[in-house]
């Protein structure tokens, strides 16, 4: 049965590995002990019992932290932006701006009536938006 965990282990881990953000690493490192709980007791049902309380252990304890700590990661990238100016490059069919700042496009919502062309700052992030206000001259 050892050898049932170790392909687990793996493939739990290749998931990972194509699915980034922390989707399925838990059940990868419950397989990985669940493998050596093998060795000890060769009883299938408690090992089975023994991989899904560690998953969910590992998923209870571990994900909120890691999550709390890759959010805070993306918002300090997210507001270095703040404060920038930028260009507004377009207006799509919905009355939303189009910018595009540090290689990427990025749409924006203003109080403010702006048209292709203007300069505006970024005064914050909402959701998915830019929050844009028209930089004086």
């Amino acid at each position: 049965m050892e050898y049932t965990w170790f392909i687990v282990t793996i493939v739990f881990i290749i998931g990972e590995l194509l699915i980034p953000g922390l989707v399925v690493i838990w059940f990868g490192a419950a397989g990985f002990c669940t493998m050596i709980f093998s060795y000890f007791n060769s009883n299938q049902n408690q090992q089975i019992y023994f991989f899904i309380v560690l998953s969910a252990l590992f998923l209870g304890l571990v994900r909120k932290t890691a999550k709390k700590y890759l959010r805070t990661k993306e918002n300090e990238k997210l507001e270095r932006i703040v404060g920038k100016k930028v260009i507004i490059k377009g207006i799509d069919s919905r009355g939303n701006y189009e910018v595009y700042i540090d290689g990427k496009h990025w749409i924006g919502k203003s109080d403010e009536n702006l048209k292709a062309g203007d300069e505006c700052t970024i005064k914050g992030i909402e959701g998915i938006k830019l929050i844009l206000e028209k930089t004086e001259k």
